[in-house]
């Protein structure tokens, strides 16, 4: 609209843009913690099957681990006889899903992996989605700090974290709110071999009195 744009003025508007979207990205956690926090969130509530639901997250993801030169891998039980399937939000599981492998694919060295893991005890009580990696894993004394608000590991532990642009710190502690909204909850233990396994325990139904909103439409990988 104002004519030509030299060299130099593009790249500083699209610094600007990139900054704002930035900003963008965080009024929008920081709104969504804090209905999380004040109970603000209501569910919609549906039959959903994890295993489609973990795919699905694999499936979009992929291309974001492939540009880190990373294998992302889902590993949903074997038979439709076994299929998770829990009555939840599958709105907030994958969002939740989203935030960790996410964090897997940024904090993960070029070469390693990044594996998602479906499973459900005989008495379909809960599920377990495990989210791991092959990075360079969270320390024991700081498995807990990982989940507070603006809270972020040493950017110097470790060539991955180095390399990871810079994030809020306000995901993990979304994700645990969501779970915890859930009927759930979400921890971080080490892994096998090494890096960081993130556990996601969701009920097979919603806990009592919990805020339920009016659906809008179908929830993702429902029944």
């Amino acid at each position: 609209l104002l004519g030509e744009v030299s060299e130099r003025s593009l790249d500083a508007v699209q610094r600007v843009h990139r900054l704002l979207g930035v900003a963008l990205h965080t009024l929008e956690e920081l709104t969504e913690l804090s209905r999380a926090e004040s109970g603000e969130i209501g569910l919609v509530l549906a039959e959903v099957r994890l295993d489609r639901l973990v795919a699905e997250c694999a499936e979009d993801l992929r291309s974001a681990a492939r540009l880190r030169e990373l294998s992302l891998s889902a590993l949903p039980p074997g038979s439709e006889a076994r299929a998770p399937i829990v009555r939840s939000d599958g709105r907030r599981v994958r969002q939740i899903l989203d935030n960790l492998v996410g964090n897997a694919i940024k904090y993960t060295p070029s070469g390693g992996s990044v594996r998602i893991h479906v499973t459900m005890p005989s008495d379909r009580s809960n599920a377990r989605v495990t989210v791991s990696d092959t990075g360079p894993g969270i320390p024991a004394e700081m498995r807990t700090r990982v989940f507070e608000e603006f809270y972020r590991l040493d950017r110097d532990d470790g060539d991955a974290r180095r390399e990871a642009p810079h994030g809020t710190g306000i995901g993990l502690a979304i994700s645990r709110q969501l779970a915890r909204l859930l009927g759930g909850d979400l921890w971080v233990e080490a892994a096998e071999g090494g890096g960081a396994a993130f556990i996601l325990l969701i009920p097979a139904s919603p806990p009592d009195g919990a805020s339920v909103a009016k659906p809008e439409g179908r929830d993702p990988a429902s029944a």
